[in-house]
């Protein structure tokens, strides 16, 4: 019997950790959708420094405000520390971005000029 608790323990505080732990799909998701309503300070949260910089960039060209946007997820690759997630972006066009892992988290790594 005390056998059978300290297995349901240990398997809900893994399936626990599990469920927290937000994958690549799930940072562009938050990613977009912030900057759809242009929540740059929590929108820089899902992604890398050198991210911030091309949204510092796009605050400053006032985008629309997209407050109807929806994450349409078309599909993602991973590979180790390295995914890209393909979805529809703000204009309705398919697109792919890189994302990275960091420290545990995964953040949308797109660098200026690409």
């Amino acid at each position: 019997m005390k056998t059978w608790k300290i297995a349901t323990t240990l398997f809900m505080g893994a399936w626990l950790v599990g469920c927290s732990n937000s994958g690549p799909k799930d940072a562009v998701k938050n990613f977009m959708e912030n900057m759809a309503v242009q929540k740059v300070d929590e929108a820089k949260k899902y992604a890398t420094e050198r991210t911030h910089k091309l949204i510092d960039l796009a605050t400053t060209l006032d985008g629309e405000i997209k407050p109807n946007y929806k994450f349409v997820f078309i599909k993602d690759s991973i590979v180790d520390q390295e995914a890209w997630v393909t979805f529809v972006d703000l204009d309705n066009d398919t697109t792919t971005t890189r994302v990275v892992r960091v420290d545990g988290k995964w953040l949308v790594d797109q660098p200026m000029g690409k």
